[in-house]
């Protein structure tokens, strides 16, 4: 009976080890989603600027203010993106906050 019980107790915790690497797995692959967002946004952007400074010779005044309506939509652009990427983190902290509160009852 003991046998029994100490592998259930093995299993589960195979079973929660298995569940908190998934989880920081998951982690990891969306800061690295939101690293490679923020580098393509930022690549975008600096080719958009190159094309601005190579052809400002033959733009007029309005062109600064084209250049701050970029800036400013980009600057939207990526803190929307972050949040929402930001947002996707949430099930894993319910998750670990769940875990937290299984393991400090015991």
């Amino acid at each position: 009976m003991h046998k029994l019980i100490e592998d259930e107790f093995d299993n589960t915790i195979e079973s929660l080890n298995n569940i908190i690497d998934s989880t920081f797995q998951f982690r990891d692959d969306f800061q690295m989603l939101l690293l490679n967002m923020l580098n393509s946004y930022e690549s975008k952007i600096n080719k958009t600027i190159e094309m601005i400074k190579k052809k400002r010779n033959n733009l007029s005044s309005a062109l600064k203010d084209f250049e701050n309506i970029i800036v400013d939509s980009f600057s939207e652009v990526t803190s929307s993106s972050v949040d929402s990427v930001a947002a996707l983190n949430n099930p894993i902290n319910k998750a670990m906050l769940s875990y937290y509160k299984i393991i400090s009852s015991s």
